[in-house]
């Protein structure tokens, strides 16, 4: 069932980085020290506010032990991504039961690199409303 999700998330992160009618722009450093986080065009959510939500996965990563010997190579947002996750979210997930507004909700997805493969993780952050700050509410591969 595990091989499955990969797939999927796999399926989705190759979708995302085919473009789907984006383009993209690097947002911060780019280098090995995973800092590079590269959005695609945007129409619901600001720049900065995709910054502030790649930011918080980014020190998440940094700072915590969830990936042991792992880089994070990539994070980005894609609207087509974003839009499916939230929907499921919303209507099967923790968003269903924790009242949050869609325009809430961001979902980001990212490379991370863990020896010599590399593996796409999903993102969803939330939010208590606009201009509040943003944080983690679930993730996987």
């Amino acid at each position: 069932m595990k091989k499955i999700g990969v797939l999927i998330v796999m399926v989705l992160l190759l979708a995302g980085l085919m473009g789907c009618g984006n383009v993209s722009q690097p947002a911060g450093p780019t280098g090995n020290d995973g800092s590079t986080g590269a959005v695609g065009s945007t129409g619901q959510f600001s720049q900065a506010e995709v910054d502030a939500a790649i930011a918080v996965v980014e020190e998440f990563f940094a700072t915590s032990v969830p990936f042991p010997g792992s880089e994070l190579v990539e994070v980005r947002f894609e609207q087509l991504v974003c839009d499916s996750q939230v929907e499921l979210y919303m209507t099967t997930g923790r968003g269903s039961v924790l009242g949050v507004e869609r325009q809430d909700v961001i979902v980001l997805i990212s490379a991370i690199q863990e020896g010599n493969m590399v593996s796409g993780c999903l993102w969803i952050l939330v939010r208590e409303g606009p201009g509040e700050p943003w944080r983690i509410d679930d993730y996987g591969y």
